[in-house]
């Protein structure tokens, strides 16, 4: 029977189904901040945000000052239904507060699902647009009082020393980053999983925003004499009001229990003092560099808060430049970037793109070489759970890692909430949660291979979740049936090692 051409699909035509699903950011920049090309610019930044591909579709990219025709007015249209993430690079201070409706809509559109990005710089700058926002006040020191001074001994500065070995404030702009410091012992987002993949090793992966294509971690970054910071909280009672109710700001999910924040990497403030502009040197010390928050696994938006938009403006990167070419440390850089706006993507875009990530994922990885789909003959489980298997392996490659997302959307749609206890104090996945959820993405596999190489493919914005709840069911019941008989023949196998033990015990 002959197999699928993955190779042969009609890609254009396949990605004009889903063109409806086209993930769409938002950049929002007050004060001297703006998405130009001089130095306090954001033109790299969004560059590469317009050239990336994001679930392997390229996005549509709008970039505002915070202020235009009227107050807040770059938030008038803000809603799900427009923009999928926002980015928030503020300088204004704490006189100039987000208005209550633009607060309201950037509110509301957490609650729906929508990513948000948010960074200041050091003492209260950047306040003014993003201190008050639910989650993302907490993710970051906004009040004057909790940051640390630009110029005094408690600054955090990240500037190395430059090939002169000498502290300079223009050290900023040279080829020498800072080093970046991955968290590896960040616990899972889901907290019903102990990893991702379950492995017997100590060694553990990256956060996907810091996670590179290679499985290595993101290892350098722009530096800045003075830095501000993120951090974790410590409260997960806080409440905030929105349409006159009042909701948790950290809401406990039933299915996969409360996300919090996570320190994704840190850093170290480290160096001498230089006079022009006066700056004191200062103890080194390690700080929060990235900060993030899972709220999918808790039905709400995800959320990532960074030190500085210096980790972004041109001024700060335009010495990693090699006739106007990026080097090695920026592209790094660039692929965090591309990592940062994949992750921030509500779970409704993800699941509507479904379909074609499976496809591009078929025909750009390597894997996709291994795995052969016939055109008419069903599959056995062991078939479904390798195919499975091997496109959650090159999902994980896959930028801001997809495949931890890939396996709870399939599991929280197979798995009524309501039936799932709380979870133990050490939470893991079962051999048979593990199998039938490579079998059901395996079986989902197959079905899009098979309609898109007959022409049948069609785009469902349900159609992922409604795909699951129909194939999930029968696999289910195969994986337990195959369990039991594994636990019978190793019982069996038991009774056996027993017996004849004992009848080298009876004495002759």
């Amino acid at each position: 029977m002959p197999d699928i051409d993955i190779g042969r699909i009609d890609i254009d035509s396949t990605l004009k189904l889903f063109r409806e699903c086209t993930p769409r950011l938002l950049v929002v920049t007050d004060g001297a901040l703006d998405a130009g090309p001089g130095g306090f610019g954001l033109s790299r930044f969004v560059s590469t945000l317009k050239n990336t591909t994001i679930h392997g579709m390229k996005p549509t990219v709008v970039t505002r000052p915070r202020f235009a025709n009227a107050p807040d007015d770059a938030f008038d249209d803000l809603a799900i239904s427009t923009f999928d993430v926002i980015f928030l690079f503020g300088i204004n201070t704490t006189g100039d507060p987000l208005s209550g409706p633009a607060l309201d809509r950037v509110k509301e559109f957490m609650q729906d699902g929508g990513g948000v990005f948010a960074t200041g710089d050091h003492e209260d700058l950047g306040t003014g647009m993003s201190g008050a926002i639910p989650r993302v006040r907490n993710m970051r020191y906004w009040a004057l009082a909790e940051t640390p001074n630009a110029s005094d001994a408690s600054r955090l500065t990240t500037n190395l020393s430059g090939v002169d070995r000498v502290f300079e404030f223009d050290d900023q702009a040279d080829n020498q980053p800072q080093r970046l410091y991955a968290n590896f012992a960040i616990p899972s987002d889901y907290l019903l999983f102990t990893t991702f993949p379950p492995v017997s090793t100590k060694v553990r992966l990256p956060h996907p925003l810091v996670r590179m294509a290679d499985g290595s971690a993101l290892d350098v970054y722009p530096d800045h004499a003075h830095e501000g910071e993120c951090r974790i909280p410590t409260d997960f009672s806080t409440t905030f009001d929105l349409d006159g109710q009042t909701l948790a700001e950290w809401p406990n999910q039933s299915f996969f229990a409360r996300p919090r924040p996570r320190a994704v990497a840190s850093t170290m403030s480290f160096g001498n003092g230089f006079d022009s502009p006066g700056k004191d040197a200062v103890a080194p010390r390690a700080f929060i560099s990235i900060a993030a928050y899972n709220g999918q696994a808790a039905n709400v938006g995800r959320v990532v808060t960074d030190a500085t938009w210096h980790h972004y403006v041109n001024i700060n990167l335009n010495g990693m430049l090699v006739g106007n070419m990026p080097n090695a440390d920026l592209q790094r850089i660039q692929n965090y970037w591309s990592n940062l706006a994949t992750w921030l993507m509500p779970a409704t875009t993800r699941m509507c793109l479904w379909p074609w990530i499976v496809i591009k994922t078929l025909r750009e990885h390597a894997l996709a070489e291994e795995i052969r789909i016939p055109i008419d003959r069903d599959l056995d489980l062991g078939e479904l759970h390798t195919i499975g298997q091997a496109v959650l392996s090159a999902a994980g490659n896959l930028a801001g890692g997809v495949a931890l997302d890939l396996f709870a959307d399939v599991l929280s749609t197979i798995i009524e909430p309501e039936r799932v206890s709380k979870p133990a104090d050490e939470p893991g996945v079962s051999d048979a949660v593990l199998e039938t959820v490579a079998a059901v993405v395996g079986r989902y596999v197959v079905g899009v291979s098979r309609a898109a190489a007959t022409g049948e493919l069609a785009h469902d914005d349900d159609g992922f979740s409604r795909a699951v709840r129909q194939i999930a069911p029968k696999l289910v019941d195969s994986v337990l049936e195959s369990q039991r008989a594994q636990l019978k023949r190793r019982a069996e196998g038991l009774e056996i090692l027993d017996s004849s033990f004992r009848r080298e015990l009876v004495p002759v």
